[in-house]
Formats: structure tokens, sequence, C-alpha cells
């Protein structure tokens, strides 16, 4: 039995990473209703959490031997495309992102078992 690049525990915390990630932008994307500052706020603390998404992801999945620029490019650019555009941040793209990874990793291992 081979042992998985992405166990079943290392799954299960990227995504509610990612989930916590997107819940996180789309609260951020709620200072938009404070008058007068709340649009630059929400710009300003939009990047600050897309960036550490960017790190967390990407030195979490190097690390699990998935570097994501050279295996996974025009998804996550992708990613971080959408994330900055005004409105569409508040879609829950890191999830699907991340949810996609897992999904094709462990399709191309081509196993079922819970091996943690």
């Amino acid at each position: 039995m081979t042992k998985r690049r992405i166990s079943t525990l290392s799954g299960f915390l990227l995504f509610a990473s990612a989930l916590i990630v997107d819940g996180v932008q789309a609260l951020v994307d709620l200072l938009v209703l404070i008058p007068g500052i709340g649009i630059v706020l929400a710009f300003a603390l939009g990047v600050v959490v897309d960036v550490s998404a960017c790190f967390l992801f990407g030195f979490w999945f190097s690390h699990l031997g998935l570097p994501l620029l050279t295996r996974y490019p025009l998804g996550f650019l992708g990613t971080l495309v959408i994330e900055n555009i005004p409105g569409l941040n508040s879609l829950p793209t890191w999830t699907l992102f991340v949810a996609k990874i897992i999904a094709q990793e462990r399709i191309r291992e081509g196993t079922s078992s819970d091996e943690v």
C-alpha cells in the first residue's frame, strides 16, 4: 500500500482552512457597508487575507510535494485573480481550488483507502 501525498487528516485540515479563509473574506467584504472608509478598509484587509492564503496554501501544498505554481498554475493564478475582483472575492474560490486539488490527487493516486 502506498502512502498518499495528501492524507485524510491533511485533506480535512486544508479544506477547513480554505473554508475559514473564504469566510473571513466574506466578512471583510461586509466592511464596504461602512460609509466613507469602508471600501478602502475592505480592499486593504482583503489583500491581506489573500496574500496570507496564498502563502498558507503555497507552503502547505509545497510541503506535501505539490508546488502550486508548477503543478496547478492556472487554478492558482485564476483563484488569485478572482479573489482580487470586488464582488467576486466573496465567492468560495479558495475552498473550490483546494477541494479540486485534493480530488485530483485522490483520482491520480487511484486509491480510496483512509490512510492517515
